[in-house]
């Protein structure tokens, strides 16, 4: 069976530590979506897809960030908590 691997890396850069912890909310978000369309796209009959995210600075070095499929909905919605929004 034939594999390909993927990268995308995004930097940020803030004075306002908060963003990174808002960034990381928004790769987590997308890498639960990315991971169910692999799983959807890959059919049953292929190996089920694996998929790692990271952070990595130059003080604390790399760090691999949670992102389980089965934690889909418990990031909050990034920009409101409206009753009208909906949570991936």
């Amino acid at each position: 069976m034939a594999q390909r691997e993927f990268t995308l890396q995004i930097r940020v850069s803030s004075d306002d530590t908060t963003v990174f912890d808002t960034v990381k909310l928004l790769m987590i978000r997308q890498c639960q979506e990315l991971f169910a369309h692999c799983l959807i796209v890959a059919g049953s009959s292929a190996q089920k897809p694996d998929i790692k995210l990271f952070s990595d600075d130059w003080i604390a070095g790399q760090e691999e960030i949670e992102h389980e499929a089965s934690k889909i909905g418990d990031a909050p919605p990034v920009g409101g908590t409206d009753e009208g929004d909906k949570v991936l």
